[in-house]
């Protein structure tokens, strides 16, 4: 049943009975920015849809449980350090609001909290709730705001194919009743029982043999249990044959199976059977990634992450954009300026920003071409609707229309073009007509714009998100993070990212108290020297 936590404190929060002196540092902490700023701004009413409204006994009060899972991701640590300070460190409790008899949290607690709230758009509302309250508090701006994604680790290893092939048949076969693996042929329980793990440890002049012989294992588990669907209806089952679908195949008329040449296996196929969600890119490896948005404007105080947005690691940058701009703009939170690297940047997608009043600014990705001596689209003139009426020697267009397709099609006058100097170089065709798109001619502009020097100085702050990514990884153990499967890695990184924004804003705070109690200190010693 769902609960909200009690905002009135007990007389028995343990820093009441501390002396001034440590109460008074206690106040000048972290501890006090998290008590007073995040605790009560945490929107508990967002999570109570995910409890009975009358049925079972009160729940342990939700804001508790998020702002114990936000410190276990501040300090990186396990669910048992975790409860161990929530038992015995007073500045958790301080932060907490909770005094030594609430504190009494069992672990299986933390772990039903997370079962629970997995996949819960709640979560993404604390995330604005917390971005929201610092920005106000602090006066940040976010006109000008950066993107990029981050590659992360599950918990999980990293194996060969034939380690993949294996460790598949194995987590199948164990899931078995034993009467079902008694009646299996013996070689094949030799190879992947008795030994485990032994058969996916072979020489590199070994591995494509063993492989054929895994795939030749499969198929023949995948026929022999096909009509058993106490078995079909297992979880190790469907990894096996999505394991089959994706890396084996059966020559044509033939009962044998092969292992798929290594060119033909997707990026979102079976990476660990332990972690049927991870999928691959080709440049990290296997695993997710995060698209991380953060404010740069030049004159905050420090930065703050606006936005976040776990994928699967074989998903493109080009698709993520406009997706994070929708998702600020819902939350007044759209820049004016969005900073990215070549992998977001196309002509549709700095069209596609424009719609949203947002300036895309990155590079294209230029390689080297013969063309680049040519004539492009950014050297002609156009209006504010992409559409030509003037080339670069001046000629004016005579009619321009536009299709269906959304193609632009422009005519210019035969007598122009014949005697041009630049005919060569041209991209106007022999029957003086050009035909683009808004796509190309946006594109054709950002490549002419990224040469001058006043574009590359703007760009430079985009790098700064680096440090950012660099800080997840070393800080909040954001590159292999602790847990696997895409609901609990994604609630993991959702905590990562409000413990940075939380860190940042405390440490700005606390140096705020330092310097104002120094000014204090400053001010009553001119007055008893005035005095004197």
């Amino acid at each position: 049943m769902f609960k909200p936590k009690d905002t009135q404190t007990t007389i028995f929060q343990t820093h009441l009975y501390l002396p001034d002196k440590f109460r008074n540092r206690l106040k000048k902490s972290w501890a006090e920015i998290f008590r007073k700023d995040i605790m009560p701004i945490i929107p508990e009413e967002e999570f109570s849809k995910l409890y009975s409204e009358n049925m079972g006994r009160p729940c342990v009060p939700v804001a508790l449980l998020i702002g114990l899972s936000i410190l276990k991701e501040m300090y990186d640590c396990s669910d048992e350090k975790l409860i161990e300070e929530l038992y015995f460190n007073i500045m958790v409790q301080y932060a907490l609001q909770v005094d030594p008899f609430e504190a009494e949290i069992s672990i299986r607690t933390l772990y039903n909290f997370r079962e629970r709230i997995m996949g819960s758009p709640a979560i993404k509302e604390t995330f604005f709730s917390i971005v929201n309250t610092i920005i106000e508090e602090n006066s940040i701006k976010t006109s000008f705001q950066r993107l990029d994604s981050k590659h992360f680790y599950s918990n999980m290893a990293r194996l060969s194919r034939l380690q993949l092939f294996v460790r598949t048949v194995e987590k199948f076969l164990k899931s078995l009743d034993p009467s079902y693996v008694e009646d299996l042929p013996e070689d094949l329980r030799k190879r992947y029982l008795e030994r485990e793990g032994y058969f996916a440890d072979a020489a590199p002049k070994e591995a494509q043999r063993s492989l054929i012989q895994t795939a030749g294992d499969i198929l023949f588990l995948l026929t022999h249990f096909s009509a058993d669907d106490s078995v079909t209806s297992l979880e190790t089952f469907a990894l096996l044959e999505r394991l089959f679908h994706e890396q084996c195949y059966q020559p044509k008329d033939s009962n044998k199976a092969l292992p798929r040449p290594a060119d033909e296996i997707s990026s979102d196929s079976l990476q660990n059977p332990s972690d049927p969600d991870a999928t691959y890119d080709g440049h990290k490896g296997e695993g997710y990634q995060v698209q991380i948005t953060e404010s740069c404007n030049s004159d905050n105080p420090f930065q703050v992450v606006t936005d976040f947005e776990t994928q699967n690691a074989n998903e493109s940058d080009q698709n993520a954009l406009m997706p994070v701009i929708e998702d600020l703009e819902d939350q007044g939170l759209k820049p004016d300026i969005m900073a990215v690297d070549a992998g977001y940047v196309s002509g549709k997608n700095i069209l596609d920003a424009e719609e949203h009043d947002v300036v895309l600014l990155g590079p294209l990705t230029i390689g080297r071409s013969s063309d680049n001596d040519k004539l492009s689209l950014a050297d002609f003139h156009m209006d504010i609707e992409d559409r030509i009426f003037e080339c670069p020697q001046g000629a004016p267009a005579i009619f321009s229309t536009e299709n269906k397709d959304g193609s632009i099609h422009v005519q210019f006058d035969c007598e122009h073009c014949k005697e041009c100097p630049v005919r060569d170089i041209c991209p106007v065709t022999q029957r003086d007509r050009l035909t683009y798109t808004r796509e190309k001619a946006a594109t054709a502009r950002r490549k002419k714009e990224q040469q001058a020097p006043e574009f590359k100085k703007a760009y430079k702050i985009r790098s700064g998100i680096e440090a950012t990514n660099s800080e997840l990884n070393r800080a909040y153990g954001a590159k292999k993070v602790w847990t696997r499967g895409f609901g609990k890695v994604n609630l993991a990184m959702a905590f990562k990212v409000m413990a940075l924004n939380i860190r940042r804003f405390s440490r700005y705070a606390t140096e705020q108290i330092r310097l104002k109690a120094s000014e204090i200190g400053n001010l009553g010693e001119m007055c008893v020297q005035n005095t004197v």
